[in-house]
């Protein structure tokens, strides 16, 4: 039962992590004198080496955790 579990949860967070990867923000803002746009363009300014974004990255690692964890279930 576990090891199924298991698996739904490694289906949905690699749903979850194609479906992040496809979020790509415009690094403009509408008004950037704004505390919140500029604290906007910041993090965004850092987070754009990173490719896709960090929040694919996150769900990418609990992917291949959640797979590793199922496998050994199922395995066991």
């Amino acid at each position: 039962m576990t090891a199924w579990i298991l698996l739904l949860l490694m289906l949905g967070c690699a749903w979850l992590c194609f479906d992040a990867s496809g979020l790509k923000a415009p690094l403009g803002d509408e008004h950037p004198n704004t505390k919140e746009g500029n604290s906007r363009m910041v993090v965004e300014g850092v987070y754009a080496p990173f490719g896709p974004g960090v929040l694919a990255w996150i769900f990418l690692l609990m992917t291949i955790l959640l797979g590793v964890l199922t496998v050994r279930e199922f395995l066991a």
